[in-house]
């Protein structure tokens, strides 16, 4: 076994540093340390190895190169985005409705079979499928991650560097290590401030090898005092990436409610065309009838020839409204399809019952006129909401623009605490505070050449006043969006009053014809027309319904107090007319 002994060295020479090596606080020299070969490693009398230590450090430094993975920092983005998207959301709308990167399923691929859909289905995939309502979510996502870094500038920032060198010729060469590491942070009024220790190591690779190293603390600020000080000049930058993010939530919001409200619509056109084709296909039937009673008339000469070929155009019509109408209904499928968010192959058909459902809903008026809608509006509404919070954001840039024509006048100071010089100890962290250095100084940047800053400033005022008219307009149009919206919803709701009487009259025109038919007092052509009439008729009582409804949501919408659930877009009809009237 090899025996290795670890031995003070000789007293320095004057060519030889002097070294020191003190044994805790007792300041005595240590006792030998006997050292032993074991499986090739050193270990000491205390059992402890000579070099693990350089391990740690290795160790240390690989990790601190390698950093964390890329998915970790994907994970830490997302649950710091979600966490303040989920503050903002409560702040500005006192709920938090479902928000997630991971709620958008993408196109989902053709399943081969028949989707059976009813509204509240519709709601949902466009919710999960929807790509531009994708768009709305990263937008809101993208808002907030900017708001991480803006928030982390004005947080304590850890910061450590190392950098090596070699150097030298065929006779000698130096070895350099230095490190630094410390924390620095930024202030709201305008102060940024830096604590640092810095390390240096030094090695000559000569006959005679000499190491020397050196450490220092320390401590650096900087504060402005004319330009660019206080909170509401040097922390703007954190104020409008907050404000971003309330914009955002509510632009987010809107575009949930513009969501349900396409959906909805989609839906319940693609209803009506379905009732369309009901429509046609039971006039169809009743022509074909009509046309059997009268060939069979016509066959014992109790009507001319002419009317049975009357009777067989009817057919043909009838046949080619049919046609129409299913055509019209499997485009208006597709339409619905895009809003989803589904593949144009894949096939769906719609619960036809909630048509039903929405007849027997009450149609009335609205509960309120149009100035109280107009003004439920203007408070209401989040993106005019958002126009007043941009004009409040233009007068703010403007007093940062004033701002910047000032002097420049900035006082910093450090201090530095180093450790003794090579004479007195070469240990790293050895650090004696009554060494202490400082400096102090200011720079004054007077405002002599302003010509840029002019210009800002300048701009910022026709940004200012460009803001309070275009808040002027969005609420001018607001006003003529709700009074028309109310005047649709007016129309729409006494359009359907006529329409159903026009379908009584239609229906009990159809039942007089055909008895008078029988006794030969009116001719064919009176049926034909009767029964053409009655599918109009029907059918403009099925649309003059969807319109309402449609306008309805509309006007909710318009006015802003339209109601989406948390998870994602259901509306719920019979509620929301409730809500309209207790608005009211």
């Amino acid at each position: 076994m090899d025996d290795y002994r670890y031995r003070k060295p000789a007293a320095p020479g004057p060519d030889t540093p002097r070294k020191r090596r003190f044994d805790g606080a007792a300041g005595k020299a240590p006792a030998e340390t006997r050292f032993e070969r074991r499986g090739g490693e050193l270990i000491g009398s205390e059992g402890r190895s000579a070099r693990p230590w350089r391990h740690r450090v290795l160790a240390g430094l690989l990790a601190g190169i390698a950093g964390c993975s890329s998915d970790y920092y994907r994970k830490d983005a997302d649950s710091e985005v979600y966490t303040i998207v989920k503050e903002k959301q409560v702040a500005v709308l006192g709920e938090t409705p479902a928000f997630s990167l991971d709620d958008f399923g993408g196109t989902p691929a053709p399943t081969g079979a028949v989707l059976l859909l009813n509204l509240h289905a519709c709601q949902r995939l466009a919710v999960k499928h929807s790509r531009s309502f994708q768009n709305e979510r990263e937008a809101l996502y993208l808002a907030a991650l900017s708001l991480t870094g803006d928030r982390h500038a004005y947080a304590p920032q850890l910061f450590a560097r190392i950098a090596g060198s070699l150097r030298g010729d065929k006779e000698r060469s130096t070895g350099a290590l230095d490190s630094s590491g410390g924390v620095r942070k930024a202030w709201l009024w305008g102060l940024s401030s830096t604590v640092s220790i810095a390390n240096t190591l030094l090695r000559s690779f000569t006959s005679n090898p000499q190491d020397a190293a050196s450490s220092a603390i320390n401590v650096a600020i900087t504060q402005p005092l004319l330009r660019g000080f206080g909170p509401d000049i040097a922390g703007e930058r954190l104020t409008q990436s907050e404000r971003n993010v309330v914009y955002a939530v509510r632009s987010f919001e809107h575009a949930r409610r513009a969501l349900a409200v396409d959906v909805t619509q989609a839906y319940l056109r693609a209803l009506q065309l379905y009732d369309s084709v009901k429509n046609a296909e039971a006039n169809l039937t009743s022509t074909r009838t009509n046309f059997n009673r009268i060939a069979a008339h016509a066959e014992s000469g109790r009507v001319p020839l002419f009317q049975l070929d009357q009777a067989k155009t009817s057919v043909l019509s009838a046949e080619e409204s049919v046609n129409r109408s299913r055509t019209s209904l499997r485009d208006g499928l597709d339409s619905l399809k895009l809003v989803l968010g589904l593949p144009i192959e894949q096939a769906i058909e719609l619960d036809t019952s909630e048509l039903a459902l929405l007849t027997a809903m009450d149609v009335s008026e609205l509960g309120v006129d149009s100035e109280e809608a107009i003004q439920i509006a203007l408070n209401c509404r989040l993106d005019l909401l958002n126009r007043r919070d941009g004009a409040a954001d233009a007068e703010r840039v403007a007093a940062i623009a004033e701002d910047q024509l000032k002097a420049q006048l900035d006082v910093s100071g450090r201090i530095s605490i180093p450790t003794p010089d090579q004479r007195e100890a070469q240990r790293p962290g050895y650090f004696k505070a009554e060494r202490f250095t400082y400096d102090a100084g200011f720079q004054l940047d007077l405002p002599l050449d302003r010509k840029n800053e002019r210009n800002t400033y300048r701009r910022a005022l026709l940004d200012l006043e460009r803001a309070r008219r275009n808040l002027v307009d969005a609420e001018e149009r607001i006003r003529r969006e709700v009074a028309v919206a109310h005047r649709t919803v007016d129309r729409a709701y006494r359009s359907y009053q006529i329409e159903q009487a026009s379908r009584e009259v239609a229906h009990t025109r159809v039942e007089s014809t055909q008895e008078l038919l029988k006794y030969g007092r009116v001719e064919t052509r009176d049926l034909l027309e009767a029964l053409d009439a009655e599918l109009r008729a029907n059918n403009a009582v099925t649309a003059a319904l969807i319109e309402f409804r449609v306008a309805y949501l509309g006007f909710l919408h318009a006015i802003g107090i339209l109601h989406v659930d948390e998870e994602g877009a259901y509306i719920d009809l019979a509620r929301e007319e409730g809500d309209a009237k207790s608005e009211g």
